[in-house]
């Protein structure tokens, strides 16, 4: 499991929830695009696709879109697609699509980012991945996470 991103250039898809991000990370092929079309699907507004930037405030960590792929969506098989999208949101959520989590009822994870730790999961092969990212991100966890343990 990663602790720590860089600010700066990030491989990576995100999408927007009512200024709440969800963050996608990993290596090219790994469902980054797939998911951020799912999640475009539920509601979301793209903030970029592919490479992100990421930067530190006193209120959180911001991504932005890099100018070169602005309002543009890769779908394989397909092509760059124009999409709808917004030039900055607050992440709230960074997703490993490389990591798999084996534990039913993991203990909630975050990552630092500059002087910030922002929540973070495993999204490798998780069953209902978009929905599951659109709550968490939202809403957060359950106060009864711990008694269910």
């Amino acid at each position: 499991m990663i602790t720590k991103l860089d600010l700066g250039l990030v491989h990576g898809s995100c999408v927007d929830f009512d200024g709440k991000s969800i963050l996608a990370i990993g290596p090219s092929g790994v469902g980054k695009s797939s998911l951020a079309l799912q999640l475009i699907a539920l509601g979301g507004v793209l903030v970029a696709d592919d490479q992100v930037v990421l930067s530190s405030g006193e209120k959180g960590v911001f991504v932005s879109t890099p100018q070169n792929i602005h309002g543009q969506i890769e779908v394989r098989g397909v092509g760059l697609l124009k999409c709808p999208n917004l030039d900055k949101s607050q992440l709230n959520l960074v997703v490993d699509m490389t990591l798999e989590q084996t534990k039913r009822l993991p203990d909630p994870k975050t990552v630092a980012i500059g002087s910030h730790h922002i929540n973070f999961i495993a999204g490798k092969d998780v069953q209902n991945l978009p929905i599951a990212a659109k709550i968490l991100n939202l809403f957060g966890y359950s106060q009864l996470m711990d008694t269910l343990k």
